[in-house]
């Protein structure tokens, strides 16, 4: 089985949203793994050696991934992957809103299916089964 660095970085500096990052071995550094993290990864970066197969192959809400524990070494941050799937909604939503509008200012009332997907994001709330979560759009 293949190995790889995890390790966490920083996404964004303005909100300080931490992410994780992967980096396979290098078929031409000659030393090991640990010798690689300590040469490419900034000083007092947090960072495991995993077995490649530890990773999600899914990468549906890959920016809520994060460092675990020993036994699970990368875990999916639930309340992470919520808002990445209210700004999915908030996409999706975008273009059905605008073509309401346009209904609407032809004298149709659409306020209803308006209001209908306004409340869509609140709908992840609470929702910790990331295979239901990643469903739910409108």
């Amino acid at each position: 089985m293949s190995q790889l660095i995890i390790f966490n970085y920083l996404l964004n500096i303005e909100t300080g949203l931490m992410g994780l990052g992967v980096l396979p071995p290098s078929t031409s550094f000659p030393g090991s793994l640990l010798e690689l993290a300590r040469k490419d990864l900034p000083a007092n970066t947090a960072f495991k050696i995993v077995d490649a197969s530890l990773l999600p192959t899914d990468n549906h809400f890959r920016e809520a991934w994060t460092l675990g524990t020993n036994e699970t070494p990368l875990i999916v941050d639930v309340k992470k992957a919520q808002n990445i799937q209210k700004e999915n909604i908030r996409t999706a939503r975008a273009p059905l809103l605008a073509a309401l509008d346009i209904e609407q200012l032809r004298g149709v009332d659409v306020e209803e299916q308006k209001q209908i997907l306004r409340d869509y994001p609140a709908r992840v709330d609470g929702i910790t089964d990331l295979e239901v979560l990643k469903e739910i759009l409108p």
